[in-house]
C-alpha cells in the first residue's frame, strides 16, 4: 500500500480534529470553573492560556482549509522574484525607461498575488489578452481600474453602457469624453459625427483595406464567399468610397452610385484626381453585360446596407451644425475618452463601429513615428470589453504585436477562445494569443486547450511519497514506511476548470505563471470617484 503525501491539500481528518477540540474546550471551561470557585487558585490561568493556543492554531488550519485549493498551489508558482518587470518597481522603471517617469501609473493593472499580495503590472509597452468566462469580474476589476487611472487617451469598445457610467466622470477630468452610441444603449444624442471616409486620405490602399473592413465585420461565421462576386464587389466599393473622398462627398452618396449602376460620374471623378487605372476599373464594371453587373452590384449593396439604417446617418454624416470628430488629434496628442458601444444582436451598426475603432487606432500608430523615439508622447490605451462583439477588426492577429513598441497598449477581453475564434479563426486566435505579452485567464469557461497549455508552463514539483510495506513479520505491528519523493504537476486542469470568480492565471512572456486574485474597483483607490459617477450617469 502506497501514497503521494501532497504538499497541497488539508489533512484527512480535520473534522475529528474539530469535535475532539469543542470537546477539550468544554472539558477546560468546567476545570477553569472548578479551580475558580476554589479561592486563591490560579492554576486556572495557563489551562486556559494552552486552550486559547489550541484554538489559535485550529482556527488557523480552518482558515488554511477554506481557502479555495488552487491557492495551494501558489507558493510553487512564480514568486515575486520570478515577476521581472510585473512588479511595481519593474514597472516604474520600464516607464522611465520609455521616457514616462512623470505619468503617476506604472503600466496597466492586473491584480495581487496570492502569495504575499504583491500589486501585478503589465507595462507601458505591453499588450494583454484576457480570457474570462461572463460575470467573472473582467469588466469590474480589469477595465474600470484601468480606465479612471490612463494617463493618455482611451478608447473603450464595450456591449455595456455600465462601463461608461462608471468611468466618464473621472474621465471628464482629464479631457473630453465621447460615447458613440448609434443603436441607443447608453441614450446618447448624435451631438457629432464621424465620416468613415475621412480614414481615407487620398490613398488607394487605404480605400482598400477600409472595404476589406466593411465587408469582414458584415460576414457571418457559415457564410460562403464567391470567387468572382465578392473581390469583384470589393474592387467596386473601394472605388466609389476613393472617388466620394476625393469630391468630399458623405458616405451614403457610395450607395446612391450603386442604385444607379450605369451611372459613369464616379470614373470622371477619379480621373479628375489623376486616377486613371482606378477609372478605367470601374467603367469595366459598367461594361459588364446586364446580368454580371447585377451581381457584383448586388453583392456590393449587400456589404453596404448598413447606409440605409435612418439610425446610423447622424452618427456619420454632417448636419445640424454637429462637429467632426478628429481622430487624428485624439489619438496622437489629446487626453480624451471615446466609447464605442455595441450591441451583440444588431450586426447592422458594425462596419460603423469597426471602422471608428480602427481609425483612431491606426491614427496612432501611422502618427507614433512623428514623435521621439517612435512611441506616441503619452501611452494610448484601447481597452476591447466584448473585443469579439465590438471590436471586429481582421488585422488583429497580424497587428497587434506591433502596437505596443508604438505606445499603444491594447487591453483585449474575450469569454472565451471559441469566441475569438470564432471571429479570427483558430489560426488568427492562436496569433493573438500568442501577440500578448501579458495572458489571463479567469476562469468561468470550459477552455481544455489553455488548461493544459497553463499546466505544462507551471511546471512539475517534487512531491513527498510514503510507501507502506506489510509482511507476515509485521502482521501485528505497525509495518514498514518507505519515504521517497516523485515530480507531480504544480497545475492540473481539474484546478483551471473549478478556478474561484476572484482567482486568476497571469502569465507574462518568458516567465512561469503566477496565481493572482483579482481587485474590483471597490476596493481601488477611485472606489469614491466612481461611485460618484455612477450616481450621475446610471440614470
Amino acid at each position: 500500500m502506497s501514497g503521494t503525501i501532497r504538499r497541497r491539500g488539508p489533512a484527512a481528518d480535520f473534522e475529528q480534529l474539530v469535535v475532539a477540540v469543542v470537546m477539550l474546550n468544554l472539558l477546560a471551561a468546567w476545570i477553569c470553573f472548578l479551580l475558580v470557585t476554589r479561592k486563591g487558585s490560579l492554576w486556572w490561568i495557563p489551562l486556559a492560556v494552552t486552550m486559547a493556543a489550541i484554538d489559535v492554531a485550529v482556527f488557523a488550519v480552518a482558515r488554511r482549509r477554506n481557502r479555495s485549493s488552487v491557492d495551494s498551489t501558489a507558493r510553487l508558482l512564480a514568486g515575486r522574484r520570478e515577476l521581472g518587470t510585473a512588479t511595481t518597481a519593474g514597472a516604474l522603471a520600464t516607464a522611465a525607461r520609455l521616457g514616462l517617469p512623470d505619468i503617476g501609473v506604472p503600466g496597466i493593472y492586473v491584480g495581487k498575488t496570492v502569495r504575499g499580495g504583491h500589486d501585478i503590472w503589465g507595462t507601458w509597452e505591453e499588450i494583454y489578452v484576457d480570457i474570462s468566462g461572463p460575470a467573472t469580474g473582467k469588466t469590474e476589476s480589469r477595465c474600470i481600474p484601468n480606465i479612471v487611472a490612463a494617463p493618455g487617451p482611451v478608447l473603450v469598445t464595450s456591449c455595456k453602457r455600465h462601463i461608461v457610467d462608471a468611468t466618464r466622470g473621472l474621465r471628464e477630468q482629464h479631457g473630453r469624453t465621447w460615447v458613440f452610441d448609434p443603436l441607443g444603449l447608453a441614450g446618447e444624442r448624435p451631438l457629432w459625427y464621424w465620416n468613415p471616409l475621412s480614414m481615407i486620405g487620398g490613398s488607394m490602399k487605404d480605400a482598400s483595406s477600409l472595404a476589406a473592413l466593411i465587408m469582414f465585420t458584415q460576414r457571418q461565421a457559415h457564410m460562403r464567399t464567391d470567387a468572382y462576386f465578392d473581390p469583384a464587389a470589393q474592387t467596386l466599393i473601394t472605388l466609389l468610397m476613393f472617388a466620394a473622398a476625393a469630391e468630399d462627398l458623405p458616405i451614403t452618396q457610395v450607395r446612391e452610385w450603386m442604385l444607379r449602376p450605369t451611372d459613369d460620374s464616379p470614373a470622371a471623378i477619379l480621373r479628375a484626381v489623376d486616377h486613371d487605372l482606378a477609372a478605367a476599373a470601374f467603367e469595366a464594371l459598367v461594361i459588364l453585360p446586364p446580368s454580371q453587373r447585377a451581381g457584383v452590384y448586388g453583392a456590393a449593396l449587400n456589404y453596404m446596407r448598413w447606409l440605409a439604417v435612418p439610425g446610423l446617418l447622424p452618427w456619420m454624416t454632417p448636419g445640424d451644425g454637429r462637429e467632426e470628430f478628429d481622430f487624428v488629434g485624439f489619438s496622437r496628442q489629446s487626453t480624451d475618452t471615446m466609447y464605442v458601444l455595441a450591441h451583440p444582436d444588431d450586426r447592422m451598426a458594425a462596419p460603423l463601429i469597426a471602422c471608428l475603432t480602427a481609425a483612431t487606432i491606426v491614427a496612432g500608430e501611422t502618427g507614433s513615428p512623428k514623435f521621439p523615439g517612435g512611441r506616441l508622447p503619452r501611452p494610448f490605451l484601447v481597452v476591447l470589453d466584448d473585443a469579439a462583439i465590438a471590436a471586429q477588426l481582421p488585422t488583429w492577429p497580424d497587428r497587434l504585436s506591433h502596437y505596443g513598441s508604438r505606445g499603444i497598449n491594447v487591453m483585449m477581453m474575450l469569454q472565451s477562445w471559441a469566441q475569438g475564434a470564432g471571429v479570427w479563426g483558430q489560426e488568427g486566435m492562436a496569433k493573438i494569443w500568442g501577440a500578448a505579452s501579458i495572458r489571463v485567464y479567469g476562469g468561468g469557461g470550459s477552455e481544455p486547450g489553455l488548461w493544459d497549455d497553463a499546466a505544462k508552463l507551471a511546471g512539475d514539483f517534487e512531491a513527498r511519497t510514503a510507501s507502506r510495506t506489510s509482511s507476515w513479520k509485521h502482521m501485528f505491528g505497525p509495518g514498514g514506511v518507505t519515504h521517497g519523493s516523485r515530480l507531480e504537476s504544480i497545475l492540473h486542469p481539474s484546478d483551471l476548470s473549478s478556478l474561484p470568480k476572484d482567482r486568476l492565471i497571469v502569465q507574462a512572456s518568458g516567465r512561469r505563471p503566477v496565481l493572482a486574485r483579482h481587485l474590483p474597483w471597490t476596493e481601488g483607490p477611485y472606489a469614491e470617484q466612481i461611485r460618484e459617477s455612477l450616481a450621475k450617469y446610471a440614470r
